[in-house]
């Protein structure tokens, strides 16, 4: 047998660097925590309870979720606290709109047509306890609608105006 120090040097520092990228990959599918309290209920309970049997308004940042968000990648993790629900989130990036997609706007003036704006985002969501089912997920600028499945139960995020 012939010893060859270089070939196990070479070994040793492909492992190094094989072990360096899966910490680095983990390190990326971290998901981020957002949390969203509850808000204290007001006038609009009346109604509120008049349409659902259960419901939470949260106070929630959007723009903290957009910047947990703002990597383009496949793939994301959001760890999520909303009022009394916690999710550990994956969310898969993916675009509901149409890459020629035009708004078209009336005006007294005519018709104005503006391009797809690149600051919607769409998500399908999975959830460990969706049984197999996908949430979906939009945020924009100030906007943020989906709905979330967490076992038998259906959750839905809608902006609320006052």
């Amino acid at each position: 047998m012939v010893f060859k120090p270089h070939s196990i040097t070479i070994k040793n520092w492909k492992l190094s660097l094989f072990l360096i990228l899966i910490i680095h990959c983990q390190h990326s599918l971290c998901a981020q925590t957002i949390t969203a309290p509850v808000l204290s209920y007001h006038n609009s309970d009346v109604l509120l309870k008049s349409i659902f049997k259960n419901y939470e308004i949260i106070s929630l940042d959007i723009d903290q979720i957009k910047s947990a968000l703002n990597q383009r990648t496949v793939h994301q993790k959001l760890d999520i606290q909303l009022g009394s629900k916690h999710w550990n989130l994956d969310l898969f990036e993916y675009d509901l709109i149409k890459a020629d997609y035009q708004l078209r706007i009336g005006t007294d003036e005519g018709i104005i047509t503006k391009p797809k704006s690149g600051n919607i985002k769409t998500y399908r969501i999975s959830n460990q306890n969706a049984a197999g089912e996908m949430g979906s997920l939009t945020i924009s600028d100030h906007f943020f609608y989906g709905f979330v499945i967490d076992g038998n139960e259906r959750y839905f995020l809608n902006p609320y105006l006052e």
